[in-house]
């Protein structure tokens, strides 16, 4: 059953940039980063009040999010829900 709204993940092509976007100018804080090498990525979570954001960005060899970037731009990728089972 579907509990709420965990995060919103949104494609970048410069992950640095869009941070300091989503901090100074959105008052997001800044929870953690990572490098994800099994998929080849750059993550950046942030958050505001009932919200959290997931950054990806795509590292040299991922091919399916250099795609999507060069498809659809910087966009949403993926909403994720927690549910109860």
């Amino acid at each position: 059953m579907f509990q709420n709204l965990d995060h919103i993940a949104m494609a970048v092509r410069n992950i640095d940039e869009k941070r300091q976007i989503f901090e100074n100018l959105l008052s997001f804080t800044f929870l953690s980063e990572e490098i994800i090498e099994t998929e080849k990525v750059k993550v950046v979570y942030l958050k505001s009040p009932g919200t959290k954001i997931e950054l990806i960005q795509p590292l040299e060899g991922n091919q399916s999010l250099t795609k999507f970037l060069e498809k659809k731009g910087e966009a949403i990728h993926h909403i994720c829900y927690l549910v109860s089972n």
